[in-house]
């Protein structure tokens, strides 16, 4: 192969070829990186191949890029948490790690979206946006006061914090001053009451007036925030929601985020365990759902048309009637281990579906309607290793065998 001093350069363009090669990637290899440490960068490259009976474990930051993809062996584990990103535009961000921990994550069984956590540094919520003169600056803030304390509002225009120690429904008439960019903060200035956005009707959502509600584009909730029915209900604009690692309730409730279509990701806190009717909106890019979000409602995800690959709540139980019905850009469905019942219309109208992971060792009892009646010619029903023939014979299942197969090494959970 010539001299010495030819072999040592015909490696050193090797790896300056494997080191672009990993760059074109996706994932940063700086000049001067030891070799031993390329084989944790190509672990860190996303990519869209996944090997043959391995899990995908994405870590997401929370406007959804991706941070991190690793592929983990049946009953593996994930390497290493990657570092959060730091966000100077949001001073106010906090990094609080994952709503996953390793534990979580020690006994890989199926697919995983994890979610980055941010908390205010502050303790407040933070809510951004934009008026304009054809806007108006003028609007009604609107809470779902309880218990003691004082609520207090800072519209950030150098106007007077307002105050009140009013409960139950309270409206705020608020004026901007000055059309163009607002932070406005809200928290609980005394006592030990909740900040509630929303509340029975429509007509209590964060801003009262529909046609101001487009003038929101982010929202970082602190941990004593609750987001009760229609809390941001049709608030076309917002692209961000961040949910803090001790957000205040356990339920996002019905209504919550439905129709805010310009969010890019919402990843949810651990305490979380509850998803109301409809709870999230239609064309959000991605969800991190933790592990002990267990009820969710129906049709939560319904009109999911901003989204490939969906990935249920590992706790969930019972998929409930039309969860992700007319979600048309999904291809990739993850059900996870402990679910034992699929309702009617659950993943119905779902003409992209390639594939459908089954990760539970007994085949969940299923309505015959509840995938789409018109099934995707590469429709792939994937199920655990050793599983394949009780589904195929499961009851309304065997309508579907054609379609079952086995995962090579997926052995579901012990």
């Amino acid at each position: 192969m010539g001299t010495i001093a030819q072999k040592l350069q015909y490696t050193a363009d090797a790896v300056d070829a494997i080191q672009q090669a990993i760059i074109d990637k996706g994932v940063e290899v700086p000049d001067g990186a030891a070799l031993a440490e390329y084989a944790g960068k190509i672990r860190e490259i996303g990519g869209t191949l996944r090997p043959e009976g391995y899990w995908g474990v994405s870590f997401h930051d929370f406007d959804g890029s991706l941070i991190k993809t690793e592929w983990v062996a049946p009953g593996g584990s994930v390497r290493e948490f990657p570092a959060q990103p730091v966000h100077p535009e949001y001073p106010f961000l906090v990094p609080a790690g994952y709503n996953y921990i390793p534990e979580d994550l020690a006994n890989v069984r199926h697919d995983y979206t994890v979610g980055a956590m941010y908390d205010t540094s502050d303790g407040k919520t933070h809510v951004i946006g934009k008026t304009t003169g054809a806007s108006g600056t003028a609007f009604t803030l609107c809470f779902n006061r309880s218990g003691a304390g004082t609520l207090s509002v800072d519209l950030g225009n150098g106007s007077e914090v307002i105050t009140t120690t009013a409960t139950g429904v309270v409206q705020l008439p608020v004026d901007m001053g000055t059309p163009g960019e607002f932070h406005i903060t809200v928290w609980m200035s005394a006592g030990s009451g909740t900040v509630g956005l929303g509340g029975n009707t429509e007509a209590t959502t964060f801003i009262i007036e529909s046609a101001k509600r487009g003038i929101v584009t982010g929202v970082f909730l602190g941990p004593k925030c609750i987001l009760y029915d229609h809390a941001f209900r049709s608030f076309v604009c917002l692209e961000y929601v961040t949910f803090g690692s001790t957000f205040g309730a356990a339920t996002v409730y019905n209504y919550a985020l439905w129709d805010c279509r310009s969010l890019r990701f919402l990843a949810l806190s651990r305490n979380i365990t509850k998803l109301g009717v409809m709870s999230f909106p239609y064309r959000c890019a991605g969800y991190s759902f933790p592990v002990n979000t267990s009820d969710i409602g129906v049709e939560t995800l319904k009109y999911s048309t901003g989204i490939s690959h969906v990935v249920l709540p590992e706790a969930a139980v019972v998929l409930g009637t039309g969860l992700l019905n007319y979600s048309f850009t999904i291809d990739e469905i993850t059900v996870g281990p402990k679910v034992t019942t699929i309702n009617g219309t659950a993943l119905s109208d779902i003409p992209g579906l390639k594939k459908l992971y089954m990760t539970a060792l007994t085949p969940p009892t299923i309505a015959a309607n509840f995938l789409t009646t018109t099934l995707n010619p590469q429709l792939r029903i994937l199920v655990p290793a050793g599983c394949g023939e009780a589904y195929k014979n499961a009851p309304n299942w065997s309508a579907l065998a054609a379609y079952i197969t086995e995962m090579p090494g997926a052995t579901g959970q012990p």
